[in-house]
């Protein structure tokens, strides 16, 4: 019975941490006018919880990001399969330095 409390704690947590991050963002991006992004990857988020079966959760997350930023037309977003290609390399290899 408290699993099932849980879960809707687990959920409301998640959906208020994505939240308060994108209020930042969204306060950061509007006080700073450097120079505009026109591309960015979006890195894999980690299941730390060690939980398998939640796994879908964090590459759900993920794959939800990457497709709503790519609905910008101004910003190109690296594809999920180039992000996680490039991360098997060097960490460095992802910003193209090495």
């Amino acid at each position: 019975m408290a699993r099932s409390r849980l879960r809707p704690a687990v959920w409301a947590a998640v959906a208020a941490v994505i939240l308060v991050v994108g209020m930042l963002a969204a306060l950061y991006l509007s006080l700073w006018r450097g120079p505009a992004i026109d591309s960015l990857a979006v890195l894999p988020l980690v299941n730390a919880s060690g939980d398998a079966e939640v796994e879908y959760l964090s590459d759900g997350i993920t794959e939800n990001i990457i497709n709503n930023l790519s609905q910008l037309p101004q910003l190109r977003v690296m594809a999920r399969t180039t992000v996680f290609t490039r991360l098997s390399g060097s960490p460095t290899a992802c910003g193209g330095e090495e």
